[in-house]
């Protein structure tokens, strides 16, 4: 589902403290045509791709000045074909007479000189929602790959949450957290604000994780990289050389997401979901090292055997 303007306004008033800087993003994302793949929110200044607001500041306001008024006229032209409505100036002193005196793009000013307005604005496109959907399951990071553990009820989501959790990795919710795309196309999953630092575990009850574990392995938010699905009717595997090339895809908020179908009753799932969590790795660097990951699953299972 698409979020109103309110509900717009009132996560991106959340996030920021310069009031022009909140209205730029919004204006922007409120008009933005959340279809079209080829149109991104931000950048340096940029003539040559389509995005919505570009940021001028001193290299490129060098660059500027140098242009004759014909040449600054064809720049903004093209800066309208290509869908710019907005330009943010960080030094307000020495903005091209042609920029001021020109009515098709919106001029903004940013002045925090602490910090670069390009940074400043990326990071909190990140976390602008433009679509939200919930999926019921837990979210753990394991090596900063964020994936999502789903099943039906009593499948042990929540005990392979907390083996997980004491295996040294992050958390972000047990039950049904918020997932949303952002600007860039990412797929953010957000914990909720009802008693977000609780596991439940079926027969045993609600578990404080922020006493017993600690507050700092639970964060707000991160991107989603694969999901984990408990099941009842999958072959329990007593090796994971299947496991890694055999899963399915599916589609959250446009962004196809690979899911790895296990069995309720397979040994040593947390290994298993760190296994994948370091295949996740090797493929986004396009290395194809299934069978060494393979061998390092069955090395570890092997070696944690020998410890009992």
């Amino acid at each position: 589902m698409s979020l109103s303007n309110k509900e717009i306004t009132k996560n991106i008033s959340e996030l920021f403290n310069h009031s022009s800087s909140f209205q730029v993003l919004l204006q922007a994302t409120q008009s933005r045509d959340i279809d079209s793949s080829s149109i991104d929110i931000l950048t340096y200044l940029n003539s040559i791709h389509p995005y919505y607001i570009h940021i001028v500041e001193e290299n490129e306001l060098s660059y500027l000045n140098l242009l004759s008024g014909t040449e600054q006229d064809a720049l903004i032209n093209r800066l309208v074909t290509n869908h710019a409505s907005h330009i943010i100036f960080t030094d307000k002193n020495n903005i091209p007479t042609y920029f001021l005196s020109q009515n098709i793009i919106n001029i903004v000013l940013f002045t925090d000189k602490k910090q670069s307005a390009y940074q400043y604005l990326l990071r909190a496109t990140e976390n602008i929602p433009l679509e939200t959907t919930s999926i019921h399951g837990c979210m753990v990071i394991a090596y900063n790959q964020g994936i999502l553990i789903t099943g039906e009820s009593g499948a042990g989501k929540s005990t392979l949450l907390l083996a997980l959790l004491d295996r040294g990795h992050l958390w972000i919710a047990d039950d049904a957290p918020n997932i949303y795309r952002n600007p860039n196309g990412q797929v953010i999953v957000e914990h909720t604000e009802h008693l977000p630092e609780y596991i439940h575990i079926k027969d045993i009850g609600p578990i404080n994780v922020d006493k017993t574990i600690g507050k700092a392995k639970r964060i707000p938010r991160h991107t989603l990289a694969a999901i984990i699905h408990l099941s009842n009717n999958a072959v329990v595997k007593k090796s994971a050389a299947s496991i890694f090339n055999v899963y399915e895809t599916i589609n959250i908020l446009g962004k196809t997401i690979p899911k790895w179908c296990i069995s309720k009753n397979q040994e040593n799932r947390a290994l298993l979901v760190e296994s994948i969590a370091k295949q996740l790795i090797l493929n986004s660097w396009g290395d194809n090292a299934s069978n060494t990951l393979i061998e390092a699953h069955d090395t570890a299972i092997t070696a944690q055997q020998n410890e009992t």
